[in-house]
């Protein structure tokens, strides 16, 4: 890992041939997650590259999407502030998310999952998922006005 804590590609990647990098099959790969974690590391990789080895694809994606292209979509900024009631509820169902979805994975069948998704669910409702679910629609509509 570099100091930004991005993996350093070895000259085993780096020297190796195109036609050898095919033979891995990662091109098939479709990175899910955090994108943006993987498009960092991949463009501080590639700079770190000579210019004549740099891909001209992430250098295109460096140098000129990233610096002219916003989210500008209805779903931008749809979360409430974390110090807002809406927002420690939204805090507090993304909580009961995680364990729920966690517990569900080792369900022994259809009914205890069943029972866990539900219960999750009563858990949600208890802590604010209405007024969470209210704030972002109202946000959405919002968004979708100034877009208008």
């Amino acid at each position: 890992m570099n100091a930004d804590g991005y993996p350093k590609f070895t000259e085993n990647w780096t020297e190796m041939p195109d036609t050898e990098k095919v033979k891995f099959k990662l091109q098939y790969f479709n990175f899910a997650g955090n994108a943006t974690f993987i498009d960092t590391a991949k463009m501080k990789n590639e700079m770190n590259l000579p210019e004549p080895k740099r891909k001209w694809s992430t250098v295109a994606q460096t140098n000129v999407f990233w610096k002219t292209s916003k989210n500008v979509t209805e779903f931008l900024n749809l979360d409430p502030s974390a110090e807002l009631p809406e927002g420690i509820a939204a805090q507090s169902v993304k909580d009961i998310y995680a364990q729920t979805f966690a517990k569900s994975l080792f369900a022994k069948d259809k009914a205890q999952l069943d029972s866990l998704l539900d219960q999750g669910l009563d858990n949600m409702e208890k802590v604010g998922l209405e007024r969470v679910l209210k704030f972002k629609t109202e946000a959405w509509h919002k968004n979708l006005e100034l877009l208008k």
